[in-house]
């Protein structure tokens, strides 16, 4: 039995987080036995920790305890971020929430990140009381990070906040019909006053969320009511369900 790799750049596979790779019966679960397939087949496995080239292997296998135990016992001998971050993903996969958000916040100090990092000179909302605050909520990573997340902004309204949001460029007009945010920041705008920061995707661990916690108030995105109507006039009702395929996403996104 063997590792089939879905596509030849090895490029792409070295770098990518989650490279697609699928095992055929039989491989077994140690991390030395997939790097020695990966060797076997020719590639390079260049200086990054060795449990960076096994992870993603046994993530696509959704061997995530086997994922958990490969990472804990190497971030103990040689601690390092994206490796903190694959772990966070372990854990929460398997349903060990407060360990894996905690670990989530590890992804602040990868490079990409830590390029884009930006100074406030106002603290980082970690659940202080926010009645009658204004909050800077700041939008992450990729674009279905930033739909998924975006469940959360409600709650700090609820908390008595004024939420003014930080969007991708990309998810401006989506971002004006988001619930709970009272203000979108416009490419170019001054930032207005505000007490505290967070970004988006660390309010899962502020809100010490569980399966059982997710929010589930839907829909808190909505269509715009334009592109709604066009499409309502291309595909009539007629009885027959209406489903909506993606079928592609961006192309310099590797997965």
């Amino acid at each position: 039995d063997h590792l089939r790799l879905v596509g030849d750049d090895r490029e792409k596979f070295l770098l990518a987080p989650h490279v697609h790779v699928t095992a055929q019966q039989g491989v077994v679960g140690d991390h030395q036995v997939v790097l020695g397939q990966l060797a076997h087949l020719g590639f390079a496995l260049g200086p990054a920790p060795q449990h960076h080239h096994a992870q993603p292997v046994l993530r696509q296998r959704g061997d995530f305890a086997g994922a958990t135990a490969l990472l804990s016992g190497a971030l103990r001998r040689r601690p390092d971020a994206a490796g903190d971050f694959m772990l966070a993903e372990a854990l929460i996969a398997q349903g060990h929430y407060a360990a894996g958000w905690r670990r989530y916040e590890f992804r602040r100090f990868q490079p990409a990140m830590l390029e884009g990092r930006q100074r406030y000179g106002k603290p980082e909302w970690t659940g202080q009381d926010l009645a009658g605050r204004t909050i800077l909520v700041e939008a992450e990573q990729g674009i279905g990070d930033v739909v998924w997340f975006a469940r959360y902004l409600p709650l700090l309204g609820a908390m008595g906040a004024r939420v003014v949001f930080l969007p991708r460029i990309d998810m401006m007009n989506v971002s004006r019909r988001l619930s709970g945010v009272d203000h979108v920041l416009v490419d170019g705008e001054p930032l207005p006053p505000f007490d505290f920061h967070v970004k988006l995707m660390s309010l899962a661990a502020r809100f010490h969320t569980t399966l059982a916690t997710v929010p589930g108030e839907v829909p808190y995105l909505v269509a715009d009511p334009a592109h709604a109507e066009r499409w309502a006039a291309r595909l009539p009702a007629d009885g027959r369900p209406r489903v909506g395929i993606v079928w592609a996403g961006k192309p310099a996104q590797p997965r």
